[in-house]
């Protein structure tokens, strides 16, 4: 027998999942930019979370790309994205203890990255 959702449970539902996100601004993660689907994103983040910031983790070869497309983005959209260079391949993904420090609020991470082989 299938379970039965009401009208009210369900509006319920709605408003306790609208607190507990409401509680505290996304601090976001995400690899693979800028990469194709990690630009797409990246821009429905920004775009559907005003109080959201990303910090995106570039590989050094890709860092140019990176800074060009986040040019495209809006003035206020680009200073919610902070942009640090790293590798997946590493341990603490090539960061120095400073800036895996500064990853501790992160609440959501996007890891589109990509290992290539040789």
């Amino acid at each position: 027998m299938a379970a039965v959702t009401t009208p009210t449970s369900r509006r319920a539902s709605k408003q306790s999942s609208a607190v507990v996100a409401s509680s505290r601004a996304m601090q976001a993660l995400l690899t693979g930019y800028p990469g194709f689907i990690g630009k797409r994103l990246l821009r429905r983040i920004l775009d559907d979370n005003t109080d959201t910031t990303v910090v995106c983790l570039v590989d050094e070869g890709r860092r140019a790309d990176a800074d060009a497309d986040l040019l495209r983005l809006p003035a206020e959209q680009c200073a919610r994205v902070r942009m640090i260079v790293g590798d997946v391949k590493k341990m603490d993904l090539g960061l120095a203890g400073l800036e895996i420090a500064g990853l501790a609020d992160i609440t959501h991470i996007f890891h589109l990255a990509a290992v290539q082989s040789t």
